[in-house]
């Protein structure tokens, strides 16, 4: 892959990963829940954001795959991101995915924080 666009889908993704987790932290914080479009919307981009960085790895290393690989990965990232990338990188690969599907968690992480500091507070 090349170095810009690394950069560029890590900055995507914690753009992603900021605004989510403001999102949620400020929803817990107000007392609401978030609405089904606003998880829906963090869930499409994030698996959008996945399916960009494995296609352009493939091309970067010439890996094979069937034709429409990033549609693949698009809707069913949390099963094909490990296996992708044990294949291409064996078990530090599959520690690779993992911290990805890791990264999915960390807005709903971050509303946790806030619901038990708003407890422990007692507002």
């Amino acid at each position: 892959m090349e170095q810009k666009q690394a950069i560029a889908l890590t900055a995507a993704m914690g753009l992603v990963l900021g605004l989510a987790s403001a999102h949620l932290a400020a929803v817990t914080y107000y007392g609401g829940e978030p609405s089904r479009s606003a998880d829906a919307l963090y869930s499409t981009t994030f698996a959008l954001l996945v399916a960009c960085g494995v296609n352009a790895d493939r091309r970067g290393r010439a890996a094979g795959g069937c034709y429409e690989y990033g549609a693949f990965v698009f809707f069913l990232w949390p099963y094909v991101l490990p296996v992708y990338l044990y294949k291409t990188r064996r078990w530090w690969g599959l520690a690779k995915a993992m911290g990805i599907i890791g990264l999915f968690f960390v807005p709903w992480c971050c509303a946790m924080l806030v619901y038990w500091w708003l407890v422990a507070s007692g507002t």
